[in-house]
């Protein structure tokens, strides 16, 4: 079970007990006790393969906001009761920030770095922001997970959820009374997006999401992709396919025909049903689902598709294409724009007009963005790194990557 504590508490201040009244014995080494606690450590100790590293011994202390696990040796019930050394009082917070620049873990490869599990402890089921916005949530059956952006979430009070960070960032966790949107690209720059569901005959689902972003690259790019978590599914899972990651989120940039494959894990043997939702077209023609195996291409803003699988893993049977529809034609030509960087300092010639110029970092929050007249544009660094430069008309957009 995942828990989250809003206090410190020590380990030997803990209460559980069975069914029955019984107290039980935390765990003090690998062989003995009924319960024992986990926490998460992404940077794996030399000699483990594994994240997840077991306190035993009551003399360690869980802390506030932190995420961790807890298990029971044995079947029924168990009630726990965390004490805290002082006196607490817990009410929801107007406006809180949690900041983990101390403890957020950022090693690894690719897209198997920076997952991190922190907590949710307050009365508040659903409200703040988070950035990064991507959010993994275990789910009640302890088996599988559930992918979605915070704002979409459905997070109760005292459980915890992974977030991934890249390096050099330092995100912050705002809970506030009302719903507050994370950062994220404005419409403008987010061309087309759509969430592609797949359902069983018995109500059991999963989604993956891909973005039609001029800003983002095939490139796995925390913040913006996620890789997929799937566990012990007992439900069926879907995700897209980009080189030798398998994504719950993908965002990357199409400018003309697309084909992303599809990976689909079927829990039984039985009908499934492919279908859209979140959609938003911008200029794409059409999302449509093809079957290698029938050779039928469906246009899911259409319609669904439902076909029978047997249990175990498809991959290489379903992708998803999509097509760059026909802008209006216009004197706004993008084609001559010439970029270039200097001593920290970014400069665009031969723009249009008029245009919108956004700047954001390599996790995509928006740090700079103007509308300007001129034909010419220049931006000074302040910190080093990788940026995303986008330029946008009425009628186009074109974005530009950038090491300082």
């Amino acid at each position: 079970f995942f828990f989250s504590l809003p206090f410190d508490c020590n380990i030997s201040d803990i209460v559980a007990t069975d069914a029955n009244g019984k107290e039980l014995e935390y765990a003090k080494d690998a062989t003995s006790g009924d319960y024992v606690i986990n926490q998460y450590n992404q940077i794996r100790a030399e000699g483990k393969d594994k994240a997840w590293e077991e306190l035993l011994g009551t003399e360690h202390t869980l802390n506030a906001n932190q995420g961790y696990i807890i298990g029971h040796f044995g079947t029924g019930n168990v009630t726990v009761k965390f004490h805290s050394t002082e006196a607490q009082t817990i009410v929801a917070p107007t406006n809180k920030t949690l900041n983990y620049t101390d403890t957020w873990f950022v090693d690894g490869d690719n897209s198997s770095k920076g997952f991190n599990l922190i907590g949710m402890p307050y009365y508040q089921k659903v409200g703040g922001s988070l950035t990064p916005s991507l959010v993994t949530i275990p789910n009640t059956d302890g088996k599988t997970y559930t992918q979605t952006e915070y704002t979409n979430a459905d997070i109760a009070p005292f459980t915890s959820f992974f977030v991934q960070v890249a390096e050099n960032t330092a995100p912050t966790f705002t809970i506030t009374e009302t719903q507050s949107a994370a950062p994220m690209l404005r419409a403008k720059d987010v061309v087309a997006k759509a969430t592609i569901t797949l359902a069983d005959a018995n109500g059991g689902m999963d989604k993956t999401t891909i973005t039609n972003n001029l800003a983002n690259t095939a490139d796995y790019e925390i913040g913006h992709d996620l890789v997929k978590w799937i566990g012990y599914a007992e439900i069926p899972q879907i995700y897209s396919i980009q080189g030798e990651d398998i994504l719950a989120f993908n965002s990357l940039a199409m400018n003309n025909e697309t084909i992303i494959p599809l990976g689909v894990y079927a829990h039984a043997d039985g009908d499934y049903t492919f279908s859209l939702s979140d959609k938003s077209m911008g200029n794409l023609e059409g999302w449509e689902l093809y079957d290698s195996e029938s050779g039928k291409a469906i246009a899911l803003t259409d319609e669904s598709l439902t076909v029978t699988l047997s249990k175990g893993t498809h991959e290489g049977r379903f992708s998803i294409r999509m097509e760059q529809g026909t802008t209006t034609d216009c004197e706004c030509d993008m084609s001559n724009i010439v970029t270039y960087m200097n001593n920290g300092t970014f400069y665009i010639e031969n723009m249009p007009a008029k245009a919108m110029v956004y700047i954001y970092d390599a996790v995509g929050r928006m740090i700079y963005a103007t509308e300007t007249t001129d034909t010419s544009f220049d931006y000074t660094f302040a910190l080093r790194g990788v940026y995303n430069v986008v330029v946008c008309t009425e009628y186009n957009s074109i974005a530009y990557k950038t090491i300082y």
